[in-house]
Parts: structure tokens; C-alpha cells; sequence
């Protein structure tokens, strides 16, 4: 039998310590912010974290998030069902994707891996009061798969696709049964669109037009994690308050989070700089560079998962031609992009893996994204194109390291005689094209997949017809890998599995991988307890304050 427990790992993180002045500011108030070092103040103030972030969050649903600053306001207030482990280093820790631990529930996985049984945490609450119990997991699995929303998903690549695979055995236990094994069973449950929701209290807020009450959990938080939302002012701030009543409440040092709504990375960065922010989020690499000999800041610089690449539309005719990806791979200057556009804080690639995935094959020897402009131009001339062709690669406005990179990479496509039109297009306008295919090449920064598994980014991006495969590849030999890889438990034959993936797509091309940044974190000098979640978002909980 597999075990997993709710205990949670330990600490060993510096706690106590005075720390820097903490003001309240409203967006109107940046340019009145006086500069020089914090003092000191008292342990209410000690145990305040203030955090500038740069806009709103979208909704307060876990079932309808999908960007950044939503995910994390929700990872932070509502429990999920399971959390990894940590691995700790001298200044930051990093998740341990192979120790999964229970959070609003442990459960122990039958011998033939079909048959979880979960028992809930022991004395667990909503912040409404009500008890977490079996009814409320079971609704939250039903809520995702009956509204088809985004943990529908998480249930569905688990195994989970009807209601009548979860069975109540008592108010605090339940069990999941599973067409076949999943090897990332535990994994798929830490993600925070999985979140664990209070049954009670949504229902009474539910309307026969709205029996899911969408409508109302968009603007409403009824969460259970180790904080709870306690005000939240539109393009001001939102203030989270430790909750007493998480299990795990002894371990967390702050006990309130302030998350500023600032949506200049300029005066994000001068407002750390000056002592008022402890967390300055989402700075470019400017930005953050700028503050890497600025006194009391730390800038964390952690190699990650992530990549910067454009997506190379099959349905447009030139892109429907291996050599002619093969080609574009060649024609850029990778060393430049990691040394010079993002100053040394990011990696080229060595293949279309992520190097920083645990599954990535670092024996593989067919690694497209080198620059040889020889070979790229021979590659046209077989494929057709000895005199080039044209294209448009779109990129959103709200893209900055995008909208940099494209020129760089405008630049290299024209010494092979490719002419690339840089087009720039609205958030809205750029998602809904990307989905539909409807460009040539669009660029994507930030990539990367919430479960570091083989499967995972198998079935979310390279299989045929892939949520994310927004660029219509498409290739047997991936979807026969990504077929075995989601049932396959042994470990060995799932490293094969992976690297056989691996090459197929270092063969193929889809996209282009530009480089693979690190991930950048500015923060004050006394803040220690960071940890680095294969989702880039902070956890509030494991944080102190030196």
C-alpha cells in the first residue's frame, strides 16, 4: 500500500527578526513615496507581508481562473487537496515533485493503483465554520465535470470523468476509483483549480439559473487555506488574514498579506527598493536587474521549467514542412537571446524539453535549436523556398520580453531571406486567434506546464488535437507515447517513454524554443522561506521574515 500523509514537511526557515516600515499605499499615492531605508517596527507590523502585484485578479472562482494573479490569490485561500514536498537549498526551496502530501485530505492508493481512499484533515474548516466533509469533494469533483470547467480537466487527465467514480463511505472518508492508473494522480489534485470548495455555503448562493452559483463565486471568496480574504478594493489592494483554523497554522509566520495593486513594474521596483514593498511580482528583466545591487533587496535568480517560443501554425503552407521549421530553428542566435536580450537570465535550449524538467533526456544528441545559418539556408532550398517567403508572427501588447524578442528574431530571419511582419495584437484578439489557428506564428512567453510529468505536457500541448496545441501538429508516433505514458507506472519505462517523446519532437520541430528564462524574484533582504512550485506561484504560508 502507498501512503500519504497530511503532515507537513519541516521547517527549518529563520522566523524572527525586526523588519522594514510597512505603509498601505493606493495606486494614486506612487509618485508621493519618499526613499531610504526602513526602520524598524513593532511585531505587528513584523508579521505583515506586503506584496505588489500588477493588476486585479479576473475572478475568485478556482473553476474559471486562468491567469497569474487569480491562480495565486486562490492558491492561497482555498485548500487543495494534496501539496509536494520540499527540497531546501541555502536561499530558496524547490518543490519535491515526487513527494506528495495531503492537505485538505491524505488517502492511501490500492495496491493495483485504482482505488484512492481519502480521509479528510482532522478538524479542517471552512472560513464560513462549516466542516470540511467527504459532501463537499465530492460536490467540488461534480461541480468541475457537470459545468465543464478548468478542473474538469484536471479530473478528466487523472481518470476521473463521472461522479459515480467518487463514493462517500462517511463524512470524513471517500473514495476514487480509477479506469486504469495514473501515474500523476497525487500530482493533478496540488493543482488550485482543484480546490477544495464549500459546498454549504455556494448552494446557498445558488439560483435556479445558476445551480452552480458561477455567477457568484466570480466575485466571492469561500476558501479554507492558510489564508482567508479579508477585503478586497478594485485596483487598490487585497488584504488576506492567516487562518487559525488551518491545520498547518503553526508553521505560518505572517499573519497578513497585503497584496498592492500597482500596475507600473517601475514603481513596483522603486517601491521595494525604498523599503515599502517586501515582494515587488512580475518584473521584466530590466526591471529586476536594476535592483540586483540595490541594498536590502534580494533578487532570487532560479533556473526553471519555463520557455520563451513561437508557435509555427501548421495550417499556413511553408510551416507544414519539417525542413522549413528545421530551418528557423537554425537561423537564430540563441547565445545572444540568454546573454544579451535577457542579460544572462535565462538558458538556451537544448532541446524542446525544458532542461530543468526531471524528465528531460540530457543524452540526446538531436538538438534542433542551433545557429547555422548554412544549414538553414540549404534547408530552404530543399523544401522550396532558395528564395525565402514571408510571414507574420503575431504578439500580444501586453507582451514586453515577447515584443523584444520578435525583433531580435525579425533580424535573424532576414539573413536567410525570411521576412517576418511583427503584428501586434490586443490580449483578447491574440488569445482567440492563437486557439482558432487562425495566424502563421504567434509568440508565447512563459510557457510552461503546472505537472513537471512526460504525460502531462504530452497530453496539453504535442498530442493530436491537444488542448494547447494551438499550432495543428500532429504525429503518431507522439500520441502511441503520450498513449502508453498515461497508465505506465514503472519508473524506468517511463524515463524511456519520455526520451523516445523527446526525440521525436527535436525531429519534428513544432516550435521554436527562443530560450529558457529563469525564474526572477525580487523581494526584500529579511524575507527567507521561498519556494519555487512547478507553477511559479507563490505560497505565502512557507515565507518568514528574518
Amino acid at each position: 500500500m502507498k501512503s500519504f500523509s497530511t503532515a507537513s514537511p519541516a521547517m527549518r526557515f529563520k522566523r524572527i527578526g525586526l523588519v522594514s516600515a510597512v505603509a498601505i499605499i493606493t495606486v494614486g499615492a506612487l509618485a508621493a513615496c519618499s526613499t531610504g531605508s526602513a526602520t524598524p517596527t513593532d511585531d505587528a507590523d513584523a508579521t505583515t507581508l506586503v506584496v505588489g502585484i500588477a493588476g486585479d485578479p479576473a475572478t475568485f472562482d478556482p473553476g474559471t481562473a486562468s491567469e497569474s494573479i487569480a491562480n495565486e490569490l486562490i492558491k492561497n485561500t482555498y485548500f487543495q487537496w494534496t501539496k509536494y514536498g520540499v527540497d531546501e537549498s541555502a536561499d530558496y526551496g524547490i518543490s519535491n515533485v515526487g513527494e506528495i502530501l495531503g492537505e485538505a485530505a491524505s488517502y492511501v492508493m490500492s495496491d493495483d493503483n485504482l482505488t484512492a481512499t481519502f480521509t479528510v484533515a482532522d478538524g479542517a474548516v471552512f472560513p464560513s465554520g462549516n466542516p470540511i466533509t467527504s459532501d463537499d469533494f465530492i460536490w467540488t469533483v461534480n461541480r468541475a465535470i457537470t459545468t465543464g470547467t478548468g478542473p474538469a480537466f484536471i479530473y478528466n487527465t487523472a481518470g476521473i470523468t463521472d461522479i459515480s467514480q467518487v463514493v462517500k463511505v462517511s463524512d470524513t472518508e471517500f473514495t476514487i476509483t480509477l479506469p486504469a492508473p495514473s501515474p500523476m494522480f497525487g500530482q493533478l489534485l496540488r493543482d488550485q483549480d482543484a480546490s477544495v470548495l464549500d459546498s454549504v455555503t455556494i448552494l446557498e448562493n445558488a439560483t435556479d439559473d445558476d445551480p452552480w452559483a458561477t455567477e457568484w463565486m466570480a466575485q466571492n471568496n469561500v476558501g479554507g487555506g492558510a489564508y482567508t480574504l479579508e477585503t478586497y478594493e478594485a485596483g487598490s489592494q487585497i488584504v488576506l488574514t492567516k487562518n487559525e483554523d488551518y491545520p498547518s497554522a503553526d508553521d505560518v509566520y505572517f499573519e497578513t498579506v497585503i497584496m498592492q495593486i500597482i500596475p507600473s513594474e517601475t514603481d513596483r521596483a522603486q517601491l521595494l527598493a525604498d523599503g515599502t514593498l517586501d515582494i515587488a511580482e512580475g518584473l521584466g528583466v530590466d526591471a529586476a536587474d536594476g535592483l540586483k545591487s540595490t541594498d536590502g533587496v534580494q533578487l532570487l535568480d532560479i533556473p526553471s521549467r519555463s520557455q520563451n517560443l513561437i508557435s509555427l501554425v501548421q495550417g499556413f503552407e511553408p510551416f507544414a514542412d519539417v525542413r522549413v521549421r528545421e530551418a528557423i530553428a537554425h537561423a537564430l542566435p540563441y547565445e545572444q537571446i540568454s546573454t544579451d536580450v535577457t542579460k544572462g537570465y535565462s538558458l538556451a535550449p537544448l532541446g524542446l524539453w525544458p532542461q530543468n524538467s526531471s524528465s528531460f533526456a540530457s543524452d540526446l544528441t538531436n538538438n534542433p535549436y542551433t545557429t547555422d545559418l548554412d544549414e538553414a539556408k540549404s534547408l530552404l532550398a530543399d523544401a522550396g523556398y532558395a528564395d525565402g517567403f514571408e510571414f507574420t508572427l503575431d504578439v500580444s501588447t501586453a507582451d514586453a520580453s515577447g515584443q523584444a524578442l520578435a525583433v531580435v528574431v525579425q533580424s535573424a530571419l532576414a539573413e536567410i531571406g525570411v521576412t517576418m511582419e511583427i503584428n501586434q495584437m490586443a490580449p483578447a484578439a491574440f488569445s482567440e486567434q492563437s486557439f482558432a489557428q487562425t495566424g502563421q506564428a504567434f509568440m508565447t512567453t512563459g510557457s510552461s506546464s503546472y505537472v513537471d510529468d512526460p504525460y502531462y505536457s504530452l497530453f496539453l500541448f504535442f498530442t493530436t488535437g491537444a488542448v494547447l496545441n494551438r499550432y495543428g501538429f500532429s504525429d503518431e508516433g507522439i500520441d502511441d507515447v503520450a498513449k502508453k505514458l498515461a497508465t505506465e507506472t514503472d519508473t524506468d519505462a517511463r524515463v524511456e517513454l519520455s526520451a523516445q517523446a523527446q526525440e521525436i519532437l527535436n525531429e519534428q520541430v513544432p516550435v521554436i524554443i527562443l530560450n529558457e528564462p529563469n525564474y526572477v524574484l525580487a523581494m526584500g533582504d529579511d524575507i527567507s522561506g521561498f519556494v519555487l512550485e512547478p507553477d511559479s506561484l507563490i505560497r505565502f504560508s512557507t515565507l518568514t521574515r528574518d
